[in-house]
Parts: structure tokens; C-alpha cells; sequence
């Protein structure tokens, strides 16, 4: 399944947000690194992403897109649904 990925840092740290035609979920993580390191663990992102990713500003987010499986996110904790967006 094709997946849209957005990583945002937050004042709080950072959140994942992953949209499918179907579905759209969300997590929140204490930092940007946790976050990007998930990602990459998870295959939302590879390494030579993360390593882009590391060098934005704070106020733009990354936005990717992946083949991956849903189940993924049931299992990495993320919340389903659509949520406010990060602030």
C-alpha cells in the first residue's frame, strides 16, 4: 500500500503522521532523532533520508512516500484516525 509520510517537530518534540487512501494515523515522539530513528526502523524512511531530515530547519516538516504494509503502525503504536495538527 502506498503510504504518505509526514515527520514535523513540535514544541513537545516531533510527530509522525502516515495517510493511505484508506487510512491516517498519528504518533507523537519526545524528539525529533526519536522520531526520524523509528521512522527508519519501521521503513516509513531509509538512512539517507533520515540523514536529510536531520539537517532542516524546525519549522519544515519531511514529507516522503512508501510502499509498506499497514499492520506496521498498529505495532509501532500509532493512533488511528485523524488528529489536530501538531503545533
Amino acid at each position: 500500500m502506498k503510504i504518505q509520510v509526514r515527520i514535523t517537530r513540535t514544541d513537545a518534540g516531533a510527530n509522525t503522521r502516515v495517510k493511505s487512501d484508506t487510512n491516517e494515523a498519528s504518533k507523537d515522539y519526545g524528539s525529533w532523532d526519536e522520531a526520524l530513528a523509528e521512522a527508519n526502523e519501521i521503513g516509513l524512511i531509509h538512512a539517507v533520508e533520515a540523514a536529510a531530515a536531520k539537517i532542516l530547519p524546525p519549522g519544515m516538516p519531511f514529507h516522503t512516500t512508501t510502499e509498506t504494509d499497514a499492520t506496521v503502525f498498529s505495532m509501532a503504536g500509532f493512533v488511528s484516525g485523524k488528529q489536530q495538527p501538531p503545533q
